[in-house]
């Protein structure tokens, strides 16, 4: 774990002094205790992740850039007027950015937002402003798989 730790404040430094730098880190073959020891290692806030424990990949977000936390903070006010102005604000609750968990996909969206009484999110937010194509369409796959019965795509 010490070596992902490493590598995170390493990739965060050459984001910083290059901003054309990537600010990813893909892992593969991570063991299933995965989120326990980075959570054991970040107690409060670490990099942002993406993790499929089924294929044993795990990605990390080492550093957030200024453009990417913009979109997703101004798209996140929009939509938390707009339910306010539809009366919503007590049934639709912005629920932040924390980590996400259904079978063996794991994520830490932008934003999300959840219905009272309900852990799945009803809309997330996901600033793919750096992103490829491959890791958005990674992302979406997780978010849109259905998860529990209840759960119905439109």
């Amino acid at each position: 774990m010490e070596d992902i730790r490493f590598l995170v404040n390493i990739r965060a430094r050459v984001c910083c002094s290059d901003d054309s730098q990537s600010p990813y880190i893909i892992v593969i073959n991570i063991p299933p205790t995965i989120l326990q020891e980075l959570d054991t290692i970040y107690p409060d806030k670490g990099p942002k992740i993406t993790a499929n424990l089924q294929d044993k990949i795990l990605i990390i977000e080492a550093i957030i850039t200024k453009a990417h936390e913009i979109a997703a903070r101004r798209l996140k006010v929009y939509i938390d007027q707009d339910i306010m102005k539809m009366g919503l604000e007590f049934e639709v609750l912005n629920s932040g950015e924390a980590r996400t968990t259904s079978g063996t996909f794991v994520k830490e969206p932008d934003t999300r937002f959840t219905l009272l009484d309900h852990d799945w999110p009803i809309l997330v937010i996901e600033a793919g402003v750096f992103e490829s194509d491959t890791k958005l369409k990674m992302d979406a796959r997780g978010w849109l798989e259905p998860h529990d019965r209840k759960q119905k795509l439109l």
